[in-house]
């Protein structure tokens, strides 16, 4: 049975993966997907020929169609397009839309208001307008995929599809799953209180707040707990996001969080601003725009002057200049300039979309402006750390503890203004037909729902809130973390900013053994790699560098992928299940004579493994889907043709044979070592000798590494193979998908292998060599394990690309403090 799991989130997409990663469940099993990507992948092929359109062009839309219907009189409650109304009616129509709501039933179950006939009249000629343009919204896609998921394609694929922790479903989400019938299963975990251990602080203010939540995270981290098992809670991160930046930055504790701002914010568009409306020069404009300010064209033409006369000033690369080569303050700028020409690049494309409507120099001032208020930029880049994340994306999550800071009235719960246009009580009238528009009620019900994930995703919580703003205005404490203390018996501490600021505090606790891991995490790392299994891959990290396995095993740290990247991994999934495959069907000793026909199955199992893995998604052009498909389905009938030259009669006898997955495994010389692996093929001749192949799509690693301990993966696998089918094992071999053919050797010299060419002597050994290898090999193993158990991660490569660039590889490289040895 084809199962696929959706997740609403990509926190729940993140941790399952992880959780499936781990121990012993290597990568098997259905990789899941956020809901987002489901629907993108359901109406693929209904989009083909359609354009999307992103918000901010919707609104730059929406503003056209409201200037022209307002000149023909046809709007009786709007005015002026503010910048206020414009967002908030593309907000309306989206939830409209969400509801199920289209142009024609809105106009038939709203009263004679002004306000909502303006809105119907606004929808009605937006939603023609994509319709003749042939462009579809955001929204539009759940449309889409209510109307054609039944026959996807993407769909098709499975037997089963599970819908896990959504808890609730819009109106369109209903239809989705009523259009997919028996497919469906869905699943929602237990939201019962799970929360043993609460901690409250009240903070002097918000600075002392965040000061204290990073001595006490400090603390539990030098007590075990690992960064990727905590998570802080923000519900207003307005509010937290530059103090938690700065002041765990300073205590060195990593964060997975952006630095975001309005771009009207930034130094370099707010001088542009100036320069356009004022004629104002600074140090980013040294000299005027020379322009015709009297003159009127089209928007586009405005835009390629700006873009000229910037390129002229020499932006980019200006920046430099202006500011020293300090690099933060000119990557923060250069973000800035870019996330301009993605707004200038927006306008531009809407303008020819609708009409080239000549308006002057002031007039394209004007709406430049307008648009960039509403612009937000990132001016840093997502780092590995501690998980960021609002109240109501816990759902389902799981941690061994979360920090919440802001946890006072008005910003959890939050303090919901009622909404202007779509007025609360003609909300709950559209409710009583049926609907679920967002009362107030029901968002406070929405604010209770998310403090319930919260307090259910884990057994201790440390809950914090300050006692004063800025300007001295008084807080009050969340009525929730009131009643949590209630039920809890917790107390509220008192924490006041002299008490947590630097000083010796903060020096000792920073400068206490940097580096070093205290004798607690010592504990629970060895608790944990006790009851872990040990993959070849995890031996072979620790024993290029243990720092590497530092960060990558014990920090899980790992680099950012997106979520349909075609990575070096995926391709090498993809030709080991073809290879799987075909080995499975193809038992017995292959015949030189249907090579053509073997090709054909290749081609036929290149087509169905991609499109099983959902890869097609992952290239930007169908052509590189084809140039890609092209050199696996080459690679491996260059393999089956150098096979059916070299095996003899070795034929399969064992394909992907597994150990450690479904039961324990360990090899008798160290019974506390569970491993774990599994062997890509094995094969046996008519004397019943059996030989080990492992495919790899990379380089293929010799007996060096086995002698140095990089690469302990052959030794394992015929060792673990020996225990399990109880039969002398004669060798293992690695075979170069890249080359066709063997590559590198472990095998014994007195077992004269037909595809072991006599005179190599690299990787050929005695029964004595054998044995003394054997036993080195148990012996690193062993060396290996003790070590990562007593937390031994030394900064001590045997293998690094900073020194040997075609020898290894390391997803570190940008961290790792190392270069080289004197």
């Amino acid at each position: 049975m084809k199962e696929l799991i959706v997740y609403p989130t990509p926190y729940l997409v993140k941790q399952h993966t992880a959780a499936q990663l781990k121990g012993k469940q290597g990568v098997t099993g259905e990789y899941p997907v956020t809901y987002e990507i489901f629907i993108e992948k359901c109406i693929k092929d209904n989009i083909a020929s359609k354009t999307f359109l992103g918000d901010f062009k919707k609104n730059l839309i929406i503003e056209r169609i409201f200037r022209k219907l307002k000149k023909q009189n046809k709007l009786k409650y709007f005015d002026t397009p503010r910048p206020g109304y414009i967002h908030r009616i593309g907000e309306v129509i989206g939830e409209l839309k969400q509801q199920n709501i289209d142009a024609e039933t809105f106009e038939n179950i709203i009263d004679e208001k002004a306000c909502h006939q303006d809105i119907s009249i606004l929808y009605q000629t937006y939603q023609d307008f994509l319709e003749r343009n042939q462009f579809y919204d955001k929204e539009d896609r759940y449309i889409l995929c209510k109307k054609h998921v039944r026959k996807s394609k993407f769909i098709a694929h499975y037997d089963t599809i599970h819908f896990n922790e959504f808890h609730k479903f819009s109106i369109i989400q209903e239809k989705i799953l009523e259009a997919l019938s028996s497919k469906v299963k869905i699943t929602d975990s237990d939201l019962t209180v799970n929360m043993r251990q609460v901690k409250a602080v009240k903070a002097q203010n918000r600075r002392t707040e965040i000061i204290n939540l990073a001595h006490v995270i400090l603390q539990d981290l030098q007590d075990g707990l690992l960064p990727e098992n905590i998570c802080i809670v923000l519900r207003n991160r307005g509010a937290y996001e530059n103090l938690l930046l700065d002041i765990f930055d300073e205590m060195c504790i990593p964060i997975s969080l952006d630095k975001q701002a309005v771009l009207l914010q930034n130094p370099f568009i707010k001088a542009l601003l100036r320069l356009l409306f004022y004629g104002e020069l600074t140090d980013y404009f040294s000299e005027e725009w020379a322009k015709d300010s009297s003159a009127s064209k089209p928007i586009s033409e405005w835009i390629a002057d700006l873009e000229n006369f910037l390129e002229v000033q020499g932006y980019p690369e200006k920046f430099c200049h202006i500011h020293d080569n300090n690099l933060a303050v000119v990557k923060r700028d250069i973000d800035a300039f870019q996330s301009l020409q993605g707004v200038l690049t927006e306008l531009n494309e809407t303008d020819k979309m609708i009409s080239k409507e000549a308006v002057s120099f002031t007039d394209f001032a004007t709406v430049l402006d307008t648009h960039l208020q509403s612009c937000v930029y990132s001016y840093s880049s997502l780092k590995n750390g501690i998980w960021v994340i609002p109240p109501a994306m816990l759902r389902g999550l799981r941690f061994d503890k979360i920090y919440v800071p802001g946890m006072v009235e008005g910003e959890f719960p939050r303090d919901f203004r009622p909404d202007w246009l779509l007025k609360d009580k003609d909300r709950a009238e559209f409710n009583r037909k049926g609907y679920k528009f967002d009362t107030l009620d029901l968002l406070l019900e929405r604010e209770r729902e998310s403090f319930d994930f919260l307090i259910s995703s884990s057994q201790a919580g440390y809950f914090s809130y300050p006692m004063i703003l800025e300007d001295n205005t008084s807080l009050l404490m969340s009525i929730y973390l009131e009643e949590l203390c209630q039920k809890s018996a917790a107390t509220i501490e008192n924490v006041r900013f002299e008490s947590v600021y630097c000083g010796k505090k903060l020096e000792n606790i920073i400068a206490q053994e940097r580096g070093v891991i205290t004798g607690n995490t010592k504990q629970r790392l060895k608790e944990h790699f006790c009851n872990t299994p040990f993959s070849t891959t995890a031996l072979n990290m620790y024993g290029e560098c243990p720092y590497k396995f530092f960060l990558a095993r014990v920090l899980n740290l790992s680099p950012v992928e997106e979520e349909d990247e075609y990575t070096a991994i995926a391709r090498g999934t993809v030709i080991h299940k073809i290879l799987e495959i075909f080995f499975k069907r193809h038992r017995e000793k292959l015949d030189a004579a249907m090579l053509d026909e073997y090709t054909n199955d290749i081609k036929a199992l290149a087509d169905e493994v991609i499109k099983n893995y959902n890869l097609q998604d992952s290239f930007a052009h169908p052509l590189l889907l084809e140039i890609e498909k092209c050199g696996i389905i080459t690679n491996i009938v260059n393999y089956l043709a150098w096979h059916i030259k070299q095996m003899g009669d070795f034929v399969p006898a064992f394909i992907e044979l597994g150990f450690g997955y479904k039961n324990d495994f360990s090899l008798h010389f160290a019974p506390d070592i569970q491993l774990v692996g599994k062997i890509d093929r094995i094969d046996e001749d008519s004397k019943g000798r059996l030989v080990i192949f492992d495919y790899k799509v990379g380089s293929t690693p010799d007996i060096n590494k086995i002698e140095d301990g990089t690469n302990l993966q052959l030794p394992i696998y015929i060792m673990a193979a020996e225990q399990l089918l109880k039969k002398t094992v004669a060798g293992g071999v690695f075979i170069s998908i890249k080359k066709g053919a063997v590559d590198n050797i472990l095998v014994k010299d007195d077992e004269d292998l037909p595809f072991i060419s006599r005179r190599r002597k690299k990787g050929i050994l005695s029964q004595q060599e054998w044995n003394h290898m054997m036993e080195a090999v148990r012996a690193t193993i062993r060396t290996y394990v003790d070590d990562i158990r007593e937390a031994k991660f030394l900064l001590n490569p045997k293998r690094c690309p900073k020194v040997d660039v075609y020898g290894s590889f390391c997803d570190f490289t940008g961290i790792c403090p190392w270069e080289g040895e004197d």
